[in-house]
């Protein structure tokens, strides 16, 4: 049976960064996406039909392969039968789950050479890579700054078309970032995170604690 690359599943962010928009790189080997048996009858239709294009009836998009037919319908149906039993969270595709399942083993196959940093997905240790070439492949046309993913790119373009795609349910304001939305949303949520590490006052954003922290340690100083 002839083994289908698989997209990669969007990697996972840290909190007060935008997600990103995924880039177009090769999946992992070595990981089927549907039953064997689906398998064993994909490899005999294909074979009786090996100039056929298969075609889906929604969109009209077309595959070599009736197994690429049937992964793709689900984008259609919503279909998900691929579930984590530690979570019960549902995939489209066993390659999504397979990743997912390291969140729960902690298992971090892909290492670095540059610097021996390990990672879960072959897709964030090539995004890693990046900065250690320092390569920035993804230019703004409107004042020609570069960034090293396509999804900050995106996020500056914003300074330019003027767009805040993110809104707060609360009082409807709008914003060009996710992150500066969540900061944001502390302040209705009365949410303090950040402390100082010398009288224990929190408050709802870094700039604040960071602001106090710089007058804190002079009084302690005087003091």
């Amino acid at each position: 049976t002839s083994q289908i690359q698989e997209e990669p599943e969007p990697p996972q962010i840290k909190e007060e960064l935008e997600e990103p928009e995924p880039l177009q790189i090769k999946e992992e080997p070595g990981e089927l996406c549907i039953s064997q048996d689906e398998d064993q009858l994909d490899l005999k239709q294909e074979t009786d039909a090996k100039d056929k294009r298969f075609s889906c009836k929604e969109c009209n998009k077309s595959f070599n392969y009736i197994s690429e037919l049937k992964r793709h319908m689900r984008t259609h149906t919503g279909e998900k039968p691929f579930s984590c039993e530690e979570c019960k969270k549902s995939f489209r595709r066993v390659s999504h789950l397979n990743q997912h399942m390291r969140i729960h083993t902690g298992e971090k196959p892909f290492s670095c050479k540059e610097c021996k940093k390990t990672f879960s997905r072959i897709f964030t240790l090539k995004i890693h890579m990046i900065t250690h070439t320092r390569e920035r492949p993804f230019s703004c046309k409107e004042c020609d700054t570069s960034f090293n993913q396509l999804s900050d790119l995106k996020t500056h373009m914003r300074t330019h078309t003027g767009e805040k795609p993110f809104s707060c349910k609360e009082c409807k304001k709008s914003f060009s970032q996710i992150s500066t939305l969540k900061t944001h949303i502390r302040t209705h949520t009365g949410e303090k995170l950040f402390f100082c590490k010398e009288c224990k006052k929190s408050f709802c954003q870094i700039s604040g604690r960071n602001k106090h922290m710089r007058t804190c340690n002079l009084d302690n100083v005087r003091s």
